[in-house]
């Protein structure tokens, strides 16, 4: 078994029952797996996690975490802040089933005087 201490790199490849121990640094990331399956331990955690391609975990800011690839092939995975979804896009109001807007024919500007032609 191989166990490493990195500062926070913020992706990697974990080989079949390898262990890497990590310190969070940021809040707000996330630890997503894109293959394999990771097994999880927090550090003052009560439960472990397993995390398996397409899943995702929220770390705490300063989280001291034991990762161990629990899979048969090598499980990779990414640190990083979740994106936000895209913003919705304006919405046009559908004037289908409403009666058009109608135009009242156009009006001498000076009623009183009599029109030029």
């Amino acid at each position: 078994m191989t166990t490493a201490l990195h500062p926070s790199p913020s992706s990697g490849q974990l080989a079949p029952g390898a262990l890497l121990n990590l310190r969070v640094a940021r809040s707000g990331l996330q630890l997503s797996v894109s293959s394999g399956r990771l097994w999880v331990t927090l550090q003052g955690a009560p439960d472990d996690h397993f995390i398996t391609a397409g899943q995702t975990l929220t770390l705490p800011r300063g989280a001291q975490l034991l990762m161990e690839c629990d899979s048969a092939v090598p499980a990779a995975w990414v640190l990083a802040v979740p994106s936000l979804p895209a913003p919705a896009a304006p919405r046009v109001p559908d004037n289908r089933g409403h009666e058009h807007a109608r135009i009242a024919p156009p009006q001498p500007l000076f009623p009183h005087r009599p029109q030029l032609r």
